[in-house]
């Protein structure tokens, strides 16, 4: 066996040919162009493999995006499409990949890792760490009968210009603008808008861009996938693509469950057709792994801030897998977060962690922390991911 490893550029292309073969065996389309910022020659390191007869068997990438949380954020590491070859399955080869990504996460400090599958493939991950989360947002179907919900506000709607500058820098200052967010620079900007079978709309007043909507068509990404800016001109937005919309389809809208101007259009709206944002995007669940306790709670110390307002107290955390403890000074909206042993920790797994600091999904034993305990006030944190970032 040789790996686990970063892929050479001499084997890319190989790689490339077996992950379209496996996950793109009945599409149009290729992996390269749906994950723009996963799958390129700049990322080789973050691709590892395993050959075995003189064929690469094995493949799991990891991209580095940054999170932020308010004023704070940290890294997150997105665990993509990960595989076997048909033929050498059930060796191992795809774990000792896996494993590789934690390695070179934990190596680089980055806090936690990300990634989406299916339910029957939750033990996988779990046992290298990952924990199944709760929803993380919600699926609303909408009808072209819908349009008469929203308003059109007189703007005018046009499509999106790749070669248009202030086109690609408003819809980076309404992305900008959110306070949970994953990181983009306007390069990664450009591509994510370029992603093959992805049409964007942008809503324009008296010569000023006052919104965006973005929508997929693709296999990974189907329906409204994101919306920013001023919410009269994402319901005018909303409205233009429902017109569009032939009778007998349904525009799947998906909004994260952190505050953004399109969750609250779609909750002002009286609606019937609302489920988890799993079944609309038929991505699969996300799962969380927390490399560094540590890391991640300083990186969100603005939320904690606020949920901590009138409380004074002193607890800690330790991860029983990793040995790792940390412990939390609460005092009224002032926090310390220190790397040391507490008198009164609480002891929890890695995969318990995970479950309450961001919610569980309903397969999962709750953890065992105390009803009374202050946690209970500081989490879920809801982990905002459009399904953009997930390219």
């Amino acid at each position: 066996m040789d790996g686990p490893r970063a892929c050479r550029e001499d084997e890319f292309d190989e790689a490339i040919a077996l992950i379209n073969s496996v996950f793109r065996a009945e599409s149009d389309q290729d992996i390269r162009a749906d994950y723009p910022l996963v799958f390129n020659q700049a990322g080789l390191e973050y691709m590892r493999i395993v050959r075995v007869d003189g064929r690469i068997v094995a493949h799991v990438p990891v991209a580095p995006r940054g999170v932020r949380v308010g004023g704070d954020g940290f890294t997150a590491a997105i665990i993509s499409p990960t595989l076997s070859h048909p033929d050498y399955r059930h060796r191992g080869y795809a774990t000792a990949c896996l494993r590789d990504c934690v390695r070179i996460m934990e190596e680089r400090e980055w806090p936690i890792s990300v990634l989406w599958t299916q339910v029957q493939t939750f033990p996988f991950y779990q046992n290298s760490g990952w924990e199944a989360m709760s929803p993380q947002g919600y699926g609303y179907g909408l009808v072209s009968g819908d349009a008469e919900r929203f308003e059109d506000g007189e703007f005018d709607i046009v499509p999106y210009d790749s070669g248009n500058g202030e086109h690609l820098e408003a819809i980076g200052r309404f992305h900008d603008a959110e306070a949970e967010r994953i990181v983009r620079t306007r390069e990664d900007l450009a591509a994510l808008l370029s992603l093959p079978k992805i049409i964007v709309h942008l809503a324009v007043q008296g010569g000023v861009i006052a919104g965006y909507v973005v929508v997929g068509e693709a296999k990974n990404k189907v329906g409204l996938l994101e919306a920013g800016g001023d919410s009269k001109a994402i319901g005018a937005l909303v409205r233009d693509r429902l017109v569009r919309l032939a009778p007998e389809d349904t525009l799947q809208v998906q909004t994260p469950l952190s505050p953004t101007p399109l969750g609250r259009l779609m909750e002002s709206i009286e609606h019937y057709d609302r489920h988890s944002i799993e079944d609309a995007a038929l991505a699969g669940y996300q799962m969380v792994r927390i490399n560094s306790l540590l890391g991640l709670l300083r990186g969100m110390e603005e939320l904690l801030r606020v949920r901590s307002k009138r409380v004074r107290a002193t607890f800690g955390l330790d991860c029983s897998d990793s040995g790792e403890a940390v412990t939390i000074s609460l005092d009224d909206g002032d926090v310390e977060i220190r790397a040391e042993r507490s008198p009164n920790s609480l002891s929890l797994s890695r995969r318990q962690l995970a479950a309450m600091i961001f919610g569980r999904h309903n397969s999962v034993e709750p953890p065992p922390v105390p009803e009374s305990h202050i946690l209970h006030r500081l989490f879920p944190f809801y982990f905002p991911v459009w399904a953009l970032d997930r390219s």
